[in-house]
This record gives C-alpha cells, sequence and structure tokens, in this order.
C-alpha cells in the first residue's frame, strides 16, 4: 500500500505515525547466482551420490571459489552465502568474503586485527540512518541481524554508512543499501542472491543458494582504496556434512578453509 494515497485522516493513524506504512516502499529483488557464485565444487570422480568426501574437499573447493572471484568483472566487497546440497546427506556450504584495510603490521610487529563488519540489530529499512553504530575499526561492511518479527530479511549486508559518508557519496532513496556518487552513477550496492529454498527439500542432484554480497563498481572501488588504503580480502569456506547414525556418522563433519584473494590492479 503507498502511504501517499491515504486519506490524511488515516495518515494520522498510529500506524503511519510509527512507520509501519512508509511513504516510499523499497526492497531487495533477489538476483540470480552469477560468476562470483559458482555452484559447490566436487571432484570431477565423485558420484553424485557419494558425498563421503565432502569435508575433506573443502580446501580444493575454497581455491576454485578464489580463482573465480580473482577473475570475475564485479568487485566483491563482502559476501555471506549458504549453500545446500540436495543429495543424500545434505551436505552444506557457508562461503564468507571480508575485507579490511589499513597496516597488517608497524616495523615487523603485527598489529591487532581489525574488526571487518560491525552487527546492528537496527532494521533494514532503517538504513543507513542507524544510530547503534560506533565505527571503532572504520569497518567497510555493516551486517544486520534483524531482531523483530517477520522482518524483510534475518540477516543482510551493506557498506557501512560512515565509509559511504566519508566518501561524499549519497544513499539512494529508491534502491536500499545503493550509493551514488557525484554523477550519479553507482559506486556500492548489496545484492541478494537465491536459488531454490535453503528450507525446501528440491529433486536430487540440485542444490539451493541464499546470500548476500556487497559489490562495488570501478570507481567506487578506486575512491574507496584512495580514502582507506589498499585493500586485503579473505574467502572463508566452511563445509558441514550433517550427523546420519545410521550411515556411521554420528556426529557433523566440519571443516573449515582461508585463501586470500588476489586484489585487481
Amino acid at each position: 500500500m503507498d502511504a501517499g494515497a491515504l486519506e490524511p485522516s488515516l495518515a494520522a493513524a498510529p500506524s503511519y505515525t510509527l512507520a509501519l506504512i512508509d511513504e516510499v516502499l523499497i526492497h531487495v529483488v533477489p538476483t540470480p547466482l552469477d560468476d562470483t557464485t559458482p555452484a559447490p565444487w566436487r571432484a570431477p570422480t565423485d558420484a553424485s551420490y557419494d558425498v563421503r568426501g565432502w569435508c575433506k574437499q573443502t580446501e580444493d573447493a575454497a581455491q576454485t571459489y578464489a580463482t573465480a572471484t580473482d577473475v570475475a568483472l564485479t568487485y566483491v566487497l563482502a559476501e555471506s552465502t549458504e549453500w545446500a546440497w540436495l543429495e543424500r546427506g545434505r551436505p552444506e556450504e557457508r562461503r564468507t568474503v571480508r575485507t579490511t584495510h589499513g597496516l597488517a603490521d608497524a616495523g615487523g610487529v603485527m598489529l591487532p586485527p581489525r574488526q571487518r563488519w560491525e552487527d546492528s540489530p537496527a532494521p533494514a529499512n532503517g538504513y543507513p540512518e542507524l544510530q547503534d553504530l560506533a565505527w571503532t575499526d572504520e569497518q567497510l561492511v555493516v551486517e544486520g541481524w534483524e531482531m523483530h518479527s517477520d522482518p524483510p530479511w534475518h540477516r543482510w549486508l551493506a557498506l557501512h554508512p560512515a565509509v559511504g559518508r566519508r566518501l561524499g557519496w549519497t544513499s539512494d532513496l529508491t534502491e536500499l543499501f545503493c550509493w551514488r556518487g557525484d554523477d550519479g552513477a553507482w559506486r556500492a550496492r548489496s545484492i541478494r542472491r537465491a536459488r531454490g529454498q535453503l528450507s525446501h527439500q528440491s529433486p536430487g542432484h540440485a542444490y539451493c543458494a541464499e546470500g548476500w554480497q556487497v559489490v562495488l563498481s570501478d570507481t567506487g572501488l578506486a575512491e574507496l582504496r584512495q580514502a582507506f588504503g589498499p585493500l586485503r580480502r579473505d574467502l572463508v569456506v566452511q563445509r558441514t556434512l550433517p550427523a546420519r547414525p545410521r550411515e556411521d556418522r554420528p556426529a557433523a563433519e566440519t571443516s573449515r578453509y582461508r585463501v586470500s584473494l588476489t586484489e585487481p590492479c
């Protein structure tokens, strides 16, 4: 419902005053997977139904995804995606890309690590005016954890509002999580990617994925580097094989591998 179409007497109702009905309704439309989100990697010699080597192949999978990210045309500043292979055993995977900036050491002495994302329980529709942010480590990304019932998304990723403001970018009022430069072109935006539904069991030999990416345009990346210095990105892949006592797997198996991503010139 468009609040602008309401009668004046209705517009003054508590639901309007409390922002339960917004004047402008904006949302993020799910986007299909692309070259930055390749399908879960498996050894070519594995049978589709054989998932016993799922966790042992985490390193190979991470290296494959890192290569795909390095050559992709889109610069991924942050990512958090969850995957499920809908085969017997239902193996799971989580991929995370985090970016930091600034010096890692001073005179050979390692500096304390920066927090790469700042958490916020504020609703996504309040972005970019999030009052609870401290920006202590000058994080580049904010991760939302919705606390209210029935939110649009329980989790979301976006450029940290403080970063956009420092760079002089303008928040787009018609595209949630999008920032634009003085020329009107986009600099940073969030993409919600989805394939199927993780909560639903689809036919075998298929996979589902849900997640978020924060991406930068070429100009946005250049301006971010100019203001914050060199960037360093890590990709972390975590794989889980749920417990199946009937198949001699009484407890879940989990493996994790981290790989550094190559920064474009």
